[in-house]
């Protein structure tokens, strides 16, 4: 009787482990913004008002969208408009690169 009790918590927690250690190798090996880049079609405020409840954060933005460029711009935006801001410069946080910083 232990060992009909043994193996039927036995199957899960092993089959737990192998789960996590697999998760573990397929997130640690490949990256995770490869999937996010496919999807390149720019983005208009058109399309952003036909599907109002869709996330497009990240997307690229057509023309129409407005650029804010400054600090001054970016106060005066209210919560219901839609704008794009192109960053000046990145920092490099190595979170999902290979490479490392170095110092």
């Amino acid at each position: 009787m232990n060992g009909k009790i043994l193996k039927e918590k036995a199957i899960p927690t092993v089959a737990v482990i192998l789960s996590l250690a697999a998760a573990f190798l397929f997130f640690r090996r490949f990256n995770p913004e490869l999937f996010l880049k496919y999807e390149s079609e720019p983005v208009s405020l058109d399309t952003i008002r036909e599907n109002p409840s869709v996330s497009y954060a990240g997307k690229l933005p057509r023309a129409d969208i407005p650029r804010i460029a400054s600090i001054e711009e970016f106060e005066s935006v209210t919560g219901s408009q839609y704008v794009t801001h192109v960053c000046e410069e990145l920092v490099e946080t190595g979170m999902y690169g290979e490479r490392k910083l170095e110092s």
